[in-house]
């Protein structure tokens, strides 16, 4: 059946070429809008990745109070005491969004936090400034007081690996955003 109807439509378009290079141009027209439109263009913003938070949880060291920025920002934030204390905060669960766990709050080094602050204003960033860049973050265990590793140590890295101490089966274990 599929194919009779194929077959028509094949005959049809021989038979008129004019028509046949019409919808041929039409097609192609209809995909290359939608290609630009996807991108971004006529009114329409490209879409963000889903796995990709436009919020995140931040935490202020001083007071312990969680709350939502835009997960664009780069901690550390100033917070209610007008110091540098507010810090991003990651949540996992391997369950339900209600048995969430923080298992690691990250920030960048003030140098690295500047040179990033200067990228998004336009400034082009020095070699140097490209490292402290690179090398900036930092994440620390959520227990009050506990120490800040450079995230590329052995120190930095079991502190963000811990999360698979949620469960066993990696697979099981989400991130929660806001």
């Amino acid at each position: 059946m599929a194919s009779q109807i194929a077959e028509r439509i094949r005959n049809a378009l021989n038979q008129n070429r004019i028509v046949g290079s019409a919808a041929l141009v039409l097609v192609i027209l209809a995909m290359l809008m939608y290609t630009v439109w996807s991108l971004g263009y006529f009114g329409r913003h490209a879409s963000r990745d889903a796995a990709t938070p436009t919020k995140a949880f931040f935490m202020d060291e001083e007071t312990g109070e969680i709350s939502v920025h835009p997960a664009n920002e780069i901690p550390p934030l100033l917070g209610k005491s007008g110091k540098p204390t507010v810090v991003r905060a990651f949540f996992f669960t391997a369950s339900t969004n209600a048995a969430r766990k923080m298992v690691f709050l990250q920030r960048y080094s003030l140098e690295a936090k500047q040179a990033m602050d200067a990228s998004h204003n336009g400034q082009r960033l020095s070699p140097e400034e490209m490292s402290l860049v690179v090398r900036g973050p930092q994440v620390r265990a959520p227990e009050p007081n506990s120490p800040w590793h450079d995230l590329a140590t052995l120190e930095g890295q079991a502190i963000v690996n811990s999360v698979s101490d949620l469960d066993p089966d990696r697979k099981k274990i989400h991130a929660v955003n806001p």
